[in-house]
């Protein structure tokens, strides 16, 4: 992302975070693509790229799942902290360049990519490096318009003539938002790479040159637009979902339908595990080893409490600490143990809401 680009969504900021607060599924509802992706009922690691005020990482959060948000605007996340006190969840916000991205390769379950591509200097590199830290069978979700592609086809360019005569809008103003400058914004992203393609055709064919299948497109377009061309009418879609598999003949994840074991729910990791904080401690650092100072920052809570919890949690054998030099980091001591109980706990807590819901829930089930 540009310099220009920071600097406009930093302006923009209050108005979007806004936005989101009053609205937080507008126009895209995470549970109901989640619902149509071929993946396990399992705890996830979501990753959020150009999360903006929070959207997309918050709803993640808010279905129980590990949720980390980037973004390079260091206002937009200011606004994405907010919306997540707002929402009641913590979600783990970091001020990153979506197209050099610091993680480890096969971290996430499902990358999400909400309006983004057309920021990237290089959207093919970008998706490149992406693709690479997806778990094997990880699932890409790309959320995106062709909101620039009047400049250069005949057939979107009568689509925005006729909405504009129409409505007094166009694909562009209405997912901004009236008070945002889509002129301006217009100038900034014109000349990007993704801003001139035929999309999602154009992404179709360029993952399935890096490995990608399972393709599922669904249009959302608000006005559903048929324009005459020289070849009869025409449906204009502007406004996609589109998901994609990330091929691999095995995938890392562990198995998540066996029994858990006494082993692995020993009564020092119950009891360890039994306080939010530390849960959202172990999530963190599945993501990423941090020292103390990382920690409370990504939390919002005093050092001594964090350093509290980190005990708590070395004692259980749950993190363990390494010297690098002035600093000490902490990190998990046995990440696939760590993944397997935070996968049954989404479970329990997923079967106890879902009894909640009929009416069933008995009093000795508890978590």
């Amino acid at each position: 992302m540009t310099q220009k680009q920071v600097e406009f969504w930093d302006r923009n900021a209050e108005t979007w975070g806004k936005m989101t607060r009053e609205d937080l599924y507008s126009d895209v509802n995470l549970e109901r693509i989640l619902r149509s992706l071929p993946i396990p009922g399992r705890h996830l690691k979501i990753l959020d790229i150009g999360t903006g005020a929070g959207k997309m990482a918050i709803q993640a959060s808010l279905l129980g799942h590990m949720a980390v948000g980037v973004d390079s605007s260091g206002e937009m996340l200011k606004q994405a902290r907010a919306n997540a006190k707002h929402f009641g969840v913590r979600v783990m916000l970091m001020r990153e360049d979506a197209e050099f991205l610091n993680f480890k390769q096969g971290l996430f379950d499902v990358l999400i990519a909400k309006d983004v591509l057309f920021c990237p200097d290089d959207v093919r590199s970008a998706l490149s490096k992406w693709s690479k830290l997806l778990n094997p069978n990880g699932f890409l979700v790309i959320i995106d318009g062709n909101y620039m592609l009047h400049n250069k086809l005949e057939d979107f360019e009568r689509r925005r003539s006729i909405l504009l005569r129409l409505h007094g809008t166009d694909d562009l103003i209405e997912t901004l938002g009236p008070d945002i400058d889509h002129e301006k914004l217009r100038e900034l992203i014109k000349d990007n790479y993704a801003s001139k393609v035929r999309r999602p055709e154009w992404e179709i064919w360029y993952l399935s040159g890096l490995g990608f299948d399972e393709f599922g497109i669904r249009h959302m377009d608000k006005f559903d637009l048929d324009v005459f061309t020289s070849n009869g009418m025409l449906k204009v879609p502007c406004k996609y979902i589109l998901t994609a598999r990330r091929m691999e003949e095995a995938s890392l994840v562990p198995d998540t339908d066996c029994s858990p074991s006494s082993e692995d729910f020993d009564e020092k990791i119950v009891k360890a595990l039994s306080n939010d904080v530390r849960l959202d401690i172990v999530r963190i650092l599945g993501v990423r080893d941090m020292d103390v100072t990382d920690i409370k920052n990504q939390l919002g809570i005093p050092q001594n409490d964090a350093s509290y919890h980190l005990k708590v949690l070395r004692t259980a054998g749950i993190v363990e600490r390494t010297r690098a030099g002035k600093r000490i980091v902490y990190s998990l001591a046995d990440p696939a143990r760590v993944n397997y109980v935070l996968n049954s706990l989404y479970v329990l807590r997923r079967e106890i809401n879902s009894r909640k819901k009929r009416g069933t829930v008995q009093t000795h089930i508890l978590l």
